[in-house]
């Protein structure tokens, strides 16, 4: 619990940042299932729609969703680098210890809050997008079992 009005200052700046790498992480786990779903789904009832060796319209347009919903959750699971989740040892030492004359603690708390801030903004736009992707797979996914049982009815 914070005893000072920086230490609160730090603790929300630290929970913030933290928050964000949790959201990537559950991001990235629930991506991994949309892909197995969308696998699940074509195996399943593609194999239902394609067992007598005919495509129909509706089963391009199902592949099609598929191979949208794969490339989806690829953008989603690519390694991307700049992520900023990390500490500030480097910065710390430099401005306060290597300066040679002492800081108030406070001062150091309120430069690890700002400097953790800037971070949570640049993480920001990156984890945005990630998320519209996945909606968008979501909302493709959606399709693409829609279109394999328009195609099984169909038939």
């Amino acid at each position: 619990m914070a005893e000072t009005p920086h230490e609160l200052i730090y603790e929300e700046a630290l929970r913030a940042i933290k928050q964000q790498q949790d959201v990537l992480s559950g991001l990235q786990a629930r991506t991994g299932t949309l892909l197995a779903v969308a696998s699940l789904s074509a195996s399943f009832l593609g194999g239902q729609a394609l067992k007598d060796g005919d495509l129909s319209c509706w089963s391009w347009a199902a592949i099609v969703m598929l191979g949208l919903v794969v490339a989806t959750t690829i953008a989603i699971l690519w390694p991307r680098w700049g992520w900023k989740f990390t500490s500030y040892i480097d910065m710390l030492k430099r401005d306060f210890v290597d300066a040679g004359y002492r800081v108030p603690m406070t001062r150091m708390y309120l430069k690890l809050a700002e400097s953790m801030d800037d971070d949570r903004n640049d993480n920001e736009d990156k984890l945005t997008l990630l998320q519209r992707l996945f909606q968008l797979g979501c909302g493709l996914l959606f399709a693409e079992i829609a279109l394999w049982l328009i195609d099984l009815g169909t038939r």
